[in-house]
């Protein structure tokens, strides 16, 4: 689960509250299950030492019915890991956002992510459901299966984890339900699988594997699908991601673009603050 300590974002125009969907959807997206009986060298964030941290860049575009450009934002973030508790994680988060040749400045936000990296809520159950096969690049993989259902003031959600301690990223799939309580917000569902892994992707300056990520959406007012590249070198995970964004007719409305600035790992020392150009990562316990 997780929480903000401070998600009430009132700078100037719809540009900085589109920077907090895509906070609030970058958190959802790379939160892992940190259950008692999973390593948290199996988290996103857990697996590395307070001070690690990501730089992301994100271009998204906005167009008309007749599919032409009507807006363009480019939004930066940084993410911190800031502490790591028993069984969660806490991150500071900086962003920007440019439209129209000006730059805004969101407030810096905390957030505490822990057990499902859902918005925190009361846990009303958890069941297992044994063992089930998912596939990845056309292979089942064998993965522990829980289903929770966790409830906060607006909604009521349903999640459901595939789980696979030997192939990163680990939860290799993930359904959520989503029903407004007393009728307030209309149903919303996504499923997130993996569907490949050991794939190259540059770096920065290097090639590494990552695993590749398709993620559906699906609300009142249409849809939204993205595809998103993890790394396990890099806190947080997601190191890029394409999305687009169809109305109730199926029509593209948004589309949008991520990529890594850069990573590393901030120390504070004898010398004053220490930057290294990569993240350290935990003492596995």
């Amino acid at each position: 689960m997780a929480r903000f300590r401070s998600c009430s974002l009132r700078s100037p125009g719809q540009a900085i509250r589109g920077t907090s969907a895509l906070i609030c959807w970058a958190l959802i997206f790379s939160g892992t299950l940190m259950a008692a009986d999973i390593s948290m060298e199996h988290h996103s964030w857990g697996r590395f030492e307070p001070g690690a941290w990501q730089q992301t860049r994100t271009v998204t575009e906005t167009l008309d019915e007749g599919g032409q450009v009507i807006g363009l934002s480019t939004a930066e973030q940084k993410m911190t890991l800031v502490a790591i508790g028993p069984d969660n994680v806490e991150v500071r988060i900086e962003s920007t956002v440019e439209v129209g040749g000006k730059k805004f400045t969101a407030p810096v936000q905390t957030l505490l992510q822990g057990s499902h990296g859902e918005i925190v809520g009361l846990q009303l159950g958890v069941e297992e459901l044994g063992r089930q096969e998912t596939p990845i690049d056309g292979q089942p993989v064998e993965c522990v299966v829980r289903k929770y259902v966790i409830a906060d003031q607006l909604d009521q959600k349903t999640i459901k984890v595939f789980y696979s301690p030997d192939v990163a990223p680990y939860v290799l799939r993930r359904e959520v339900q989503v029903t407004g309580r007393r009728g307030r917000r209309a149903a919303r569902r996504s499923s997130a699988q993996v569907v490949a892994v050991g794939m190259p992707h540059r770096l920065l300056s290097e090639i590494v594997n990552t695993a590749h990520t398709k993620t559906v959406e699906q609300y009142d007012k249409g849809s939204k699908i993205t595809l998103a590249v993890h790394a396990q070198e890099v806190p947080g995970e997601v190191v890029a991601f394409t999305s687009k964004e169809l109305n109730i007719e199926g029509v593209l409305v948004r589309r949008s673009t991520m990529e890594l600035i850069d990573f590393g790992y901030d120390s504070d020392g004898e010398q004053g603050k220490v930057r290294y150009r990569r993240a350290r990562r935990r003492d596995r316990r």
